[in-house]
């Protein structure tokens, strides 16, 4: 089930990388990045989880979405 939800999300992510070309937007945006990470801890906290996993955890998934839309817009189509 993990893998199918981090393919649908790696979908999602080729999409966010079309819609960054097109509006001229660049691909890592901080402040949301550091916002997004810090609800996520929150949660694994509540969830009795370890939030350094959790981080480490999404920081993976996050880089490969950044690779993927780098690859969208790196296209010349």
């Amino acid at each position: 089930e993990l893998l199918k939800v981090l393919a649908r999300r790696m979908q999602v992510s080729e999409k966010i990388g079309v819609y960054k070309k097109a509006n001229d937007m660049t691909i890592l945006q901080p402040k949301r990045w550091r916002a997004l990470l810090s609800d996520h801890k929150k949660t694994a906290k509540q969830h009795d989880m370890n939030a350094e996993f959790i981080s480490r955890l999404f920081k993976l998934i996050h880089q490969e979405s950044i690779d993927i839309q780098e690859n969208v817009i790196m296209k010349n189509d």
